[in-house]
């Protein structure tokens, strides 16, 4: 019998209730020991709806990749409806923020943190929606948005891109050393995240740091995680470079 199994599963899915891979074990072992049948048969439902929930979330997606926004942003209200789960709001925030409904975005982020109010995700995703929303970005006027990302950050500390959001904004303000130095802190977390470098290599780019932001925009062209976007980026920083 693996009873000190089945309570540690138990336990997990308290703190991880939309883990498949949790279900999947936890409906095996009570299926393998006959322990208690109707409670493996509602795990294997479980296992059914959430495998469900998220293969309509990689369509959202898919078609938010595709250009199919309204379809998209549709579809992930379906699935918050029928799954209400951390993960079907993080799908559903990152498709509006993509569609640069910010608004609307800020309005599911503040129902998603009186659920889930630990989850750095939300509180990262309230901060991007706060500058959004800013109309003007300088000091005294941004307080709410740097708490909101220090929040994530100390919620979790590997959230880069919260590390990421909090060093744009404060070199946004005027806050140049202070952004830049958490700017390269961040590139240098994670050697295969071209992103962290691009947004490092801007910033130093606007600051004036040309010489260092030219090793930035090449690392992360060779970053692993790239984008094709990066070259023409690169090229027009050193069409300005000539230029000047």
């Amino acid at each position: 019998m693996n009873f000190e199994k089945i309570r540690q599963i138990k336990t997990e899915l308290k703190d991880d209730p939309g883990n498949v891979d949790l279900w999947v074990d936890y409906a095996k072992l009570l299926f393998d020991d006959e322990v208690d049948l109707e409670e493996a048969i509602r795990a294997q439902i479980k296992v059914q709806e959430l495998t469900e929930r998220d293969t309509r979330l990689k369509v959202v997606h898919l078609r938010a990749l595709n250009g199919e926004m309204e379809s998209a942003i549709s579809l992930a209200y379906e699935v918050v409806r029928e799954n209400d789960s951390e993960l079907s709001y993080v799908i559903l925030i990152d498709t509006l923020i993509s569609h640069e409904s910010y608004g609307e975005a800020n309005q599911i982020i503040e129902v998603a943190l009186n659920k889930y109010p630990d989850n750095s995700d939300f509180h990262y995703y309230l901060g991007v929606t706060q500058k959004r929303l800013c109309r003007e970005l300088k000091e005294g006027e941004v307080d709410h948005i740097i708490s909101s990302l220090q929040k994530a950050i100390l919620l979790d500390p590997n959230n880069l891109d919260a590390y990421d959001e909090l060093g744009t904004t404060l070199f946004d303000i005027g806050r140049h050393k202070e952004g830049l130095l958490i700017l390269k802190k961040n590139s240098e977390s994670d050697q295969s995240d071209g992103w962290l470098k691009m947004s490092y290599a801007n910033r130093l780019w606007q600051a004036g740091y040309i010489e260092e932001a030219d090793k930035a925009f090449r690392a992360a062209i060779n970053s692993k995680i790239n984008d094709e976007r990066f070259k023409e980026w690169y090229q027009e920083f050193l069409d300005e470079r000539e230029v000047e």
